[in-house]
């Protein structure tokens, strides 16, 4: 009987061993046997018509459900041992396609993060952005200081108009009339 597993099968007669030690329940090395070379051909048929030729591979996800199923402690339960090999696999394979999904999804995720890295430095956007840069400190000096410094703190550093009127003690109304103004003269060109 050494010689009567399928030579292409993955599945090798010291994983069969291993996985009978670590058993506790009543099958037989034997039965193990038997079951796996009565269904292995079929098993590997079926799953490439659900998987087609991978990912997953076919005999991958064969071996790992002949191996859940070898190490399961009872198995006196299952009447139709091809059918509950083949729901393993399929389970199995499913689980690897998530995965799959979920590592493709990171991949694209990453992609798309670089790619808007490299358009944010693109030349003409570097160019564009210091041209705003300047835009933007030639008008400031056009701003009165009072102005430039409600620019500071509000737009900077995020005070509210009741933090600017107890720091500077100018009015809610004053600080609004000029925060208007000075931010009409910073979005002209």
């Amino acid at each position: 009987m050494k010689n009567s597993l399928p030579s292409a099968a993955l599945f090798s007669r010291s994983l069969l061993r291993s996985a009978l030690t670590t058993n506790s329940s009543s099958q037989t090395q034997a039965g193990i046997e038997r079951l796996y070379q009565k269904h292995w051909t079929g098993l590997c048929r079926s799953l490439r018509k659900v998987y087609g030729e991978g990912p997953p591979d076919a005999e991958d996800l064969a071996q790992e459900a002949f191996t859940k199923y070898m190490r399961m402690a009872d198995t006196s339960h299952i009447e139709e041992p091809r059918a509950f090999l083949l729901k393993i696999a399929i389970n199995l394979g499913l689980k690897s396609l998530q995965r799959q999904s979920r590592s493709q999804d990171y991949v694209n995720k990453l992609i798309e993060y670089e790619r808007e890295q490299v358009e944010e430095r693109c030349p003409e956007r570097v160019v564009a952005a210091r041209q705003k840069i300047k835009s933007v400190e030639k008008n400031m000096r056009k701003l009165s200081k009072k102005q430039r410094e409600l620019i500071l703190r509000s737009r900077i550093k995020g005070q509210t108009y009741a933090q600017i009127s107890e720091a500077t003690g100018w009015s809610a109304a004053d600080i609004s009339r000029q925060l208007k103004a000075a931010l009409a003269v910073l979005e002209t060109q």
